[in-house]
């Protein structure tokens, strides 16, 4: 190896994964004058010998722990070198701050919390996002179906990664947030708005409360006319509900659902047969701001089925005068998948009188399923960028797939 930063590199590793002593720096002497690869396989290959051992740094039995959940017993046996090749191109698929985070992780075996500061992230929040590309990784080898039964054949078949991708995770900077004086004024100024703002509205009110009454009552005989939400909702074929709020902490955790923590309040119910099958899973978030002001809600349902069909439960959102709006467009495509959206749907809200609010709409075909998303008081950026998340971060419906899981 002539390459200084390749020597920086497997020098790093070597200390990562068999500990910083003599024994490692002898090791680096002896097989330093070999290509950058074959240095790394026999890192890789001694990490696990010292563990078999009863040896290993202990930071090395932890990443083997953690790979163990990239197993996939089922599938085609093959070389380590298609493993390599798999892993590359899933790697290379990945955005950058992925890539290097997976690899910093599980080549240069770096340490967690040497790792969350690198990239300005807190423990909690790190563990999701390696468990996220771990899942992934699995998936992958699903996908290909390739037998993977041990975490060495992982571990083995990482050394031999291209070498591009280990610079470029050794170099990654990740940005560290700034929060400007500006937004603490700016937040200071709103919530003293809010509060002479909060106070005129509840003079308003008690003069329009017959008003509101009246509106209230509009909205109850809407539900119950042709085409309503209710009958739509109704139109689900199930024997048992279940209620998923409560475990919004577990699921996050366990990379169920992605975190949203702009948004505080979670709600979340599967609709099931009674043999436990899904017919409808809905989730919602809501941004619960203060006294009310900038209350926004994001909801995504699924439901399985066929392209070819609409499910009767997500038949469009609903007019003032109780029908169906059929009026639809192809808003993008992703991944090969088109997006539609409503172009008019609106509903009405009962926040106070006339507020009639628009209703954001985002319907498409993915992996089985229908795929239902609207928000409230949000905007078209707002709802792309809820979008990508949603591609970015896939909601784990096995999760909630059989009701006795």
């Amino acid at each position: 190896m002539n390459n200084k930063d390749e020597i920086v590199f497997i020098r790093k590793a070597a200390v990562n994964l068999l500990g910083n002593n003599s024994e490692t720096e002898k090791f680096i002497e002896e097989n330093i004058s070999e290509s950058f690869k074959d240095v790394s396989e026999k890192i890789h290959k001694e990490a696990f010998l010292n563990l078999k051992k009863g040896e290993g740094f202990e930071n090395t039995e932890k990443i083997f722990e953690e790979l163990k959940e990239c197993i996939l017993e089922s599938g085609k046996e093959v070389s380590k070198e298609e493993i390599t090749e798999e892993i590359e191109k899933w790697l290379f698929g990945k955005k950058k701050s992925e890539a290097s985070l997976f690899i910093r992780r599980y080549w240069f075996g770096e340490r967690k919390a040497v790792l969350s500061a690198a990239a300005f992230l807190s423990s909690e929040k790190l563990e999701q996002k390696l468990l996220k590309l771990r899942k992934s990784l699995c998936k992958c080898f699903e996908e290909k179906k390739i037998a993977v039964s041990s975490p060495e054949q992982i571990f083995y078949a990482l050394s031999g990664i291209d070498e591009k991708l280990v610079r470029n995770a050794q170099k990654q900077k990740w940005k560290k947030p700034i929060y400007k004086l500006w937004q603490f004024w700016a937040a200071v100024g709103f919530i003293i708005f809010s509060i002479f703002a909060a106070a005129y509205i509840n003079i308003q009110s008690e003069k329009n409360s017959e008003y509101n009454y009246y509106f209230r009552d509009c909205v109850l005989n809407w539900s119950d006319s042709n085409y309503s939400f209710k009958e739509l909702e109704d139109s689900i074929e199930y024997d048992v509900s279940r209620n998923f709020g409560y475990m919004r902490k577990s699921i996050e955790k366990e990379g169920t659902i992605p975190v949203f923590k702009d948004y505080q309040n979670f709600i979340g119910t599967g609709y099931y047969s009674a043999e436990g099958e899904l017919r409808r899973l809905s989730l919602t978030w809501e941004h619960l701001a203060y006294m009310g002001f900038g209350y926004r809600k994001i909801r995504i349902s699924f439901v399985p089925g066929t392209e070819d069909e609409v499910p009767a439960s997500m038949k469009l959102p609903i007019t003032e005068a109780g029908r169906a709006i059929p009026k639809v467009t192809t808003v993008s495509t992703r991944d090969g998948i088109t997006i539609y959206g409503v172009t008019d749907g609106r509903a009405v809200m009962v926040e106070s009188a006339n507020a009639e609010k628009r209703v954001r709409k985002l319907m498409f075909f993915k992996d089985g399923y229908w795929i239902e998303m609207d928000g409230l008081r949000m905007g078209a950026k707002d709802m792309g960028e809820f979008l990508e998340w949603l591609f970015e971060d896939e909601i784990e419906l096995g999760r909630f797939e059989n009701l006795k899981q």
